[in-house]
């Protein structure tokens, strides 16, 4: 995660107010998503009820609606985007991703400018 968690302040803009870059949240949301999972699997694995103290801090804040804001969230991110790339299956005719050309914008061009207008230096995922 980017210095300041992608919250900037553009001053080139006529909006004062603290704003998020929109791939530093689709990255929260993945996170979220992510962890989330793999407590479960572990929970599932293990047999314990226990949690990580972050996804029980996450639940005692309605977790399961932050949970599903994610999911739709970047429901629609990817429908807004619509990437266009192809993407091919692999050698076992599985469409993995990997491996097809891709046009991609420039992250670190991203990360870059994020940076300059960021409105503090916290970097954690939350």
């Amino acid at each position: 995660m980017t210095a300041g968690r992608g919250f900037v302040r553009d001053s080139s803009t006529t909006h004062s107010e603290v704003g998020n870059i929109a791939v530093f949240h689709q990255i929260h949301c993945v996170h979220e998503l992510r962890v989330a999972y793999y407590t479960l699997l572990d929970r599932l694995k293990s047999g314990n009820g226990s949690a990580s103290p972050y996804l029980e801090n996450l639940a005692a804040l309605d977790g399961t609606k932050h949970i599903a804001h994610c999911f739709d969230y970047l429901r629609r991110v990817l429908m807004c985007a619509a990437d266009t790339n192809i993407e091919y299956p692999d050698e076992n005719g599985l469409l993995t991703g990997w491996g097809s050309k891709r046009s991609c914008r420039d992250y670190e061009s991203v990360v870059m400018w994020a940076e300059r207008w960021r409105v503090d230096n916290r970097t954690e995922i939350q």
